[in-house]
């Protein structure tokens, strides 16, 4: 049996993690894709994702190697916004301090809501850690730039 709330504590420990990775500009690339693993024991979680403007990424938690739970995002900045890379990198910026405070026991993106600045960022969801939906999207001066889809829960 899987403990859910053990499992979120994990994930929320290994997106950190990654997210000092990021900041140190030390994760792996390998044919347009980054790459990111971290391990505590048995247990194991990987991340890999591509893209700039539109991106997909996919986790997956591994119990004594084998997958046990996964996550799939794809969305990005609105096509408006495709040209800009100075605003898409600060954008994204905002979105690494918004993940930074996602929920332990509702883990599947950032929080509810958070904002600074001009920024606000939303989480919508459905579901438990066993199987979820949910959307995410950032706006600025309250006008949407970017939304992202994700999907997920446990592999039985």
């Amino acid at each position: 049996m899987i403990n859910l709330e053990e499992l979120s504590y994990f994930l929320i420990r290994s997106r950190r993690a990654k997210l000092v990775c990021e900041e140190k500009k030390k994760l792996q690339k390998n044919d347009g894709c980054t790459l990111f693993s971290y391990s505590e024991e048995i247990v194991q979680y990987s991340s890999e994702s591509t893209g700039f403007f539109m991106r997909t990424e996919t986790e997956i938690i591994r119990k004594l190697k084998e997958p046990i739970w996964t996550m799939s995002c794809n969305g990005g900045m609105l096509p408006s916004h495709h040209e800009n890379k100075e605003f898409t990198k600060k954008t994204y910026t905002f979105l690494k301090q918004a993940l930074s405070y996602m929920h332990v026991l509702e883990p599947y993106r950032g929080p509810q809501e958070y904002k600074e600045k001009e920024f606000e960022y939303f989480n919508f969801w459905e579901g438990n850690m066993a199987h979820f939906t949910g959307k995410e999207t950032i706006s600025e001066c309250r006008k949407v730039v970017y939304e992202q889809k994700y999907i997920g829960g446990l592999i039985i």
